[in-house]
């Protein structure tokens, strides 16, 4: 069984989405669009963001790395929640894992 464990840390307005897998770490850094929403980006690769595949508003949709559309594709702006929790501009939803995977 895979697991993984996520977190989410502001540093001097940069948040920094940390997700470990075994003994191997991959770091996303993200970068504000406003006060409350940023993107989140894979430090490999600048040009990548986390979207939601095909704007989709259903429970379930995929989360995948696509190119930056900018400030204006809510399937690829993020905020952290009262709770802490990382959630998408378009509907709410937080991510979950399903079968291992994230």
């Amino acid at each position: 069984m895979t697991s993984y464990v996520a977190s989410v840390h502001s540093h001097h307005g940069t948040f920094i989405l940390y997700i470990s897998r075994f003994n191997d770490s991959s770091v996303l850094l993200s970068r504000c669009s406003s006060p409350f929403y940023m993107h989140l980006k894979p430090q490999s690769d600048p040009k990548l963001v986390l979207d939601v595949r095909g704007a989709d508003r259903k429970s379930g949709a995929k989360v995948i790395l696509y190119t930056d559309k900018g400030d204006l594709a809510d399937n690829q702006l993020w905020y952290e929640d009262e709770r802490g929790v990382v959630r998408s501009k378009m509907n709410g939803f937080a991510m979950d894992a399903s079968g291992g995977l994230i």
